[in-house]
């Protein structure tokens, strides 16, 4: 009778445990989702997300990391109706099969959160040096990069940023020594507060005002850039190792409930 108990209450730990640990899974997976299809402005020309990972081929370990995320969301979806089945029917076969998937559902997991963990700095360093190189070299030359120029323009617009470390980069960039722009002390457009993409230049001092052009992006678009990433990958990392957690319990749940479901039929016969 106790041993009946205590099998009962495992499987009622199980199911009610699977059920928070699908509704963690759905929540990871549309975080997920979000990282991949953010556009952050309905008017931007590309997605964001998209347009930092044309600049830099060194953003591989974040993508996998959310794809990783993603495709182990999708999967533990399937694996927690097995599971409840499983706990419901008290079959040893279901709860077998449902601990093995999990086991390797939570190493995936594990796996995409350590992952972007460890190449946080990496990938972070990436992406502040493509903007700078697009920057320095490549910004202005629409003939040959004109993908890249609009994607600089449409971050310094997005994230209210100007240049790659800080604004006066440009002030030794190839962009600035073309011959149309022979006035001194200009940045993009784009720099400026309310810009709409249709003047040539921005001051960088205003003439009026005798000082720094009150409407100049103060802040270096690599700056920005890293800490949007860095915010990523702390949701990664943090929802990867929680589900993992969560998924450890099950399989270790699911584990004992085999064993004892095993040891009654043992009984039994």
């Amino acid at each position: 009778m106790a041993e009946r108990d205590g099998i009962t209450a495992l499987k009622w730990c199980l199911f009610v445990g699977n059920m928070f640990l699908w509704l963690f899974g759905i929540g990871v997976l549309v975080f997920a989702m979000w990282l991949i299809f953010d556009s952050g402005n309905a008017d931007a020309p590309e997605k964001l997300d998209q347009n930092i990972q044309n600049l830099s081929k060194d953003l591989g370990y974040y993508y996998g990391a959310v794809y990783i995320l993603i495709g182990a969301g999708v999967i533990l979806l399937f694996v927690g109706v097995i599971g409840w089945l499983g706990a419901l029917r008290e079959s040893v076969c279901m709860l077998t099969g449902y601990s093995i998937i999990l086991g390797i559902i939570f190493l995936c997991h594990i796996l995409s959160a350590a992952l972007c963990y460890s190449y946080r700095l990496t990938i972070q360093q990436a992406i502040s040096e493509s903007i700078q190189e697009v920057v320095q070299e490549k910004y202005g030359d629409v003939s040959s990069y004109y993908r890249e120029t609009q994607i600089i323009d449409y971050i310094q617009r997005r994230f209210n940023c100007c240049g790659g470390v800080e604004y006066e980069d440009w002030a030794s960039s190839k962009w600035k020594d073309r011959p149309e722009y022979v006035i001194d002390e200009v940045v993009p457009a784009s720099c400026c507060f309310g810009s709409g993409g249709l003047e040539v230049i921005c001051p960088t001092y205003s003439a009026i005002l005798g000082g720094k052009n009150p409407y100049l992006h103060q802040t270096g678009c690599g700056t920005k850039i890293k800490r949007r990433i860095a915010d990523y990958i702390v949701g990664i990392t943090a929802g990867g190792f929680s589900v993992g957690a969560l998924e450890l319990l099950a399989v270790v749940l699911s584990i004992v409930m085999v064993k004892k479901l095993q040891q009654e039929d043992n009984k039994i016969y």
